[in-house]
C-alpha cells in the first residue's frame, strides 16, 4: 500500500512541478479579461482554431496570438476595417483563402511589401519586412 502511495505522490508531484522533494516557485498566469495589479488587462491569446476555411487570418502577435482578425475580401485601408486594430500591428497569418495576396505598406495599396500563396497549409508568423507594417491587403 505505501509503495501505491508514493507511486500516486510522485506521480502528482511530477503534474504540478514539484522536484527533489522540494516545491518550486510556481508561475501564475494572470486569467484573461482581469486587469492586473499592475494595472494591464490580460488579453486572451487566440489560436489558429479560430480560421474557418476561406478565410485569411491575421493575429496581431507572432505564433497566431493575440487580437484576431478575418479577411475575406481586398482591404485599402487597415484603419478603417474592424476598428482598425491590425493596421500596422500584425504578428502573424494563415491564408484559408485559396488565393495569392498581395501585402502593401501604404494605405490604397501602394507600396507592395510582400505576397503571400494560397497554397498555405498552416500558420505562419510575417517576415520581418511584413510584420507590424501592413496597411492594405488585396487578392493578386
Amino acid at each position: 500500500m505505501r509503495r501505491k502511495i508514493a507511486l500516486v505522490a510522485a506521480t502528482l508531484f511530477a503534474i504540478i512541478g514539484v522536484s527533489s522533494g522540494a516545491a518550486e516557485a510556481a508561475s501564475i498566469e494572470p486569467t484573461p479579461g482581469v486587469q492586473t495589479p499592475s494595472g494591464d488587462i490580460v488579453v486572451q491569446p487566440e489560436s489558429i482554431g479560430q480560421c474557418g476555411a476561406g478565410e485569411f487570418c491575421i493575429w496581431t502577435i507572432s505564433l497566431s496570438r493575440g487580437a484576431f482578425y478575418k479577411v475575406t475580401a481586398s482591404v485599402s485601408d487597415f484603419r478603417n476595417y474592424d476598428g482598425g486594430g491590425v493596421y500596422k500591428n500584425n504578428g502573424s497569418y494563415w491564408n484559408r483563402t485559396g488565393k495569392n495576396w498581395c501585402l502593401y505598406s501604404g494605405v490604397g495599396y501602394t507600396n507592395q511589401i510582400g505576397k503571400i500563396y494560397g497554397s498555405d497549409t498552416q500558420s505562419y508568423d510575417f517576415s520581418s519586412s511584413t510584420a507590424n507594417n501592413l496597411a492594405s491587403m488585396k487578392v493578386c
